[in-house]
């Protein structure tokens, strides 16, 4: 997209078909970069949440809080 506003910035062309094209693909690069973002959370949520979870029972099961 930034490719078709320079060109019409720098030769005063505006091309609407290759401007479409430019956006469509720039927003199939974005769901693709969401879906990857989504499924490594997910793995490190899964991963990361049950270490994350034992080791904080392991660290309370230390602490006295009767005094």
């Amino acid at each position: 997209m930034s490719d078709s506003l320079a060109n019409f910035a720098t030769a005063g062309k505006f091309n609407f078909k290759s401007l479409v094209a430019s956006i469509l693909t720039d927003l199939a690069k974005m769901e693709v970069r969401i879906a990857a973002s989504k499924i490594l959370t997910s793995i490190i949520s899964a991963w990361g949440g049950s270490y994350g979870t034992s080791a904080g029972n392991v660290a309370s099961a230390g602490v006295n809080s009767s005094g």
